[in-house]
């Protein structure tokens, strides 16, 4: 009897997840939502916006291969132009690139640009020798069986290439909005969109600038949170050193994201002020 049970609750276990996982991204995250009782004018809630590269992942240089392979396929370019990528947003690098290279750039190209690039981004990254970063599996997980917690990204990567990011490492999961780099060359403007959407996500709740937290390893990091009037954890794991970050004056510096404990202080001390 026990045994029937068991199995009869592992079958159940197995069902809930082949659910969850056939659910769309928007299903799943305003199922989230619901559950922890959001949208319906309850308490304050604490958002961190993550940055990727350097600050969740590394994805092993999967992002400069597949765009010189666009431009392979596109220009017949053997070899890309030296750019400085850390912090800044896809656009940024992509109208530099083709300016490094003397290549005209209308929209229409940037658009073929961007596909050719998102397609070779899926190949790439599972050739690449990429991983998370120390601690953020964890971290992750454990942040998402926090009540008033809500996590998002805010990268300079576009949408559809966080998106293969993110969950290529299995952590997808855990995001329910952000801002993305493919309509800004600014970062600063990425952070204006990732507040707008997190706003959106929790109406009719309001979000107010000081529950926002954002996570990243470069001062553009910093620069960005300072521009919407958030919160800023730097993280010494990617683009600046931690002597440089703390020339920034984050609210909060780590040396990784194994740090967990800083975390749920703010989340336990209601430190938002």
């Amino acid at each position: 009897m026990r045994q029937r049970s068991a199995n009869k609750s592992q079958s159940a276990e197995r069902a809930f997840e082949t659910n969850v996982e056939e659910k769309s991204a928007d299903q799943r995250r305003l199922e989230v939502w619901q559950q922890r009782g959001m949208g319906q004018g309850t308490g304050a809630v604490i958002y961190f916006l993550f940055d990727i590269d350097g600050t969740l992942l590394l994805s092993g240089g999967a992002g400069r291969v597949a765009m010189h392979r666009a431009m392979q396929d596109m220009f017949g370019i053997g070899e890309l132009h030296r750019l400085a990528v850390h912090g800044r947003t896809d656009r940024a690098i992509i109208i530099d690139l083709f300016a490094a290279h003397q290549l005209p750039l209308d929209e229409s190209t940037y658009l073929e640009f961007t596909n050719r690039y998102h397609a070779e981004l899926e190949n790439c990254i599972a050739g690449c020798p990429g991983k998370l970063l120390d601690g953020v599996s964890e971290l992750l997980d454990r942040l998402s069986r926090v009540s008033d917690v809500a996590m998002g990204l805010l990268t300079g990567n576009s949408r559809e290439g966080a998106m293969t990011k993110v969950r290529h490492f299995g952590i997808d999961r855990h995001f329910g909005y952000g801002g993305y780099g493919h309509t800004h060359a600014c970062r600063n403007d990425v952070a204006r969109e990732a507040l707008s959407e997190c706003r959106r996500w929790a109406a009719p709740c309001e979000v107010r600038e000081d529950q926002i937290w954002i996570v990243g390893d470069t001062i553009n990091d910093i620069r960005c949170a300072r521009a919407i009037g958030a919160k800023v954890i730097a993280v010494a794991t990617g683009g600046n050193s931690r002597v440089e970050l703390e020339r920034g004056t984050p609210d909060l510096m780590l040396d990784d994201l194994n740090s967990h404990e800083a975390f749920f202080d703010l989340c336990n001390r209601g430190k938002l002020g």
